[in-house]
């Protein structure tokens, strides 16, 4: 096996061993449990992408084929959202989080790194301008849509006001925006909604690959971060989901949708890339 090949799929094993060590390690300081124990839904969820990663790497290795690796970089992208998510929720106590968040946002930063093309959009930098119709520019514009959706609904309830909340402040607001009291997790969210919009304007406008993959990745984080509440509601409590919760995770869907369909049209995704060689 080729050095370069050696220190990717290293790494890679080392991400998902520190996406899986996440799950059974404290999330939060004077609480022992992890991911697992806090949410077993969430726990499953987790765990599922993180296999689905190394399954995926380990296809591309045998079948000698990059495609598994693109597919698995979307997929650790996700989960980056889904581990950032805690993260941005405690970023005013960034010191109360345990080892278990950190190892979650480290191992998913290493999937990603490891299986993204990353040289072989490097090299697509050399080429200012990809072969690209007026189709893609339509898909773009649904990327836009898609995050511009997630966006406006920041403000939006996510998740049903308890009764005894209502009836000593009706005026309170449960948005992402401002959940937990401040606005850490909804400056997190608007952050990657922004960074993906730019990203797919400037896709759009220049046809540079470079920008439709930083769209792409946007926007599957953003799905990522709006993921995490329908997971964790997903079995006891999807009922007390609201609009919020929806019409994210709706914009989250049609973003990534999109961005896979531009970089389709646009000639990224059917251009035929053979692993190298181990």
């Amino acid at each position: 096996m080729k050095l370069p090949s050696l220190i990717r799929l290293s790494l890679t094993t080392a991400g998902v061993g520190l996406a899986l060590a996440a799950l059974w390690t404290k999330t939060v300081s004077g609480d022992s449990r992890g991911y697992w124990a806090t949410d077993r839904t969430q726990g499953e969820m987790l765990l599922c992408l993180t296999v689905l990663c190394a399954v995926l790497v380990t296809m591309a290795v045998v079948l000698q084929r990059e495609w598994p690796r693109v597919v698995a970089a979307g997929a650790g992208t996700v989960l980056l959202g889904l581990f950032l998510w805690v993260v941005a929720f405690w970023a005013p106590k960034l010191g109360e989080l345990g080892i278990g968040a950190w190892f979650g946002i480290a191992g998913a930063v290493l999937i990603v790194l490891s299986t993204a093309p990353l040289s072989r959009l490097a090299a697509s930098g050399r080429r200012p301008r990809i072969a690209s119709g007026d189709r893609s520019l339509f898909a773009w514009g649904v990327t836009v849509i898609g995050l511009g959706l997630g966006i406006g609904s920041l403000w939006l309830n996510f998740y049903e006001i308890p009764a005894e909340i209502k009836a000593i402040k009706p005026s309170f607001e449960l948005s992402y925006w401002s959940f937990n009291g401040d606005h850490s997790t909804g400056i997190v969210m608007l952050v990657a909604a922004v960074v993906g919009v730019v990203a797919a304007l400037a896709a759009a406008t220049t046809r540079v690959r470079l920008f439709g993959a930083w769209a792409l990745g946007a926007s599957l984080l953003f799905f990522g971060l709006v993921f995490f509440y329908p997971v964790v509601a997903a079995f006891n409590n999807l009922g007390r989901l609201e609009l919020g919760a929806w019409l994210t995770l709706a914009g989250g869907v049609i973003a990534v949708a999109g961005a896979v369909a531009a970089l389709f049209l646009g000639g990224e995704l059917t251009t035929p890339a053979v692993a190298e060689r181990d």
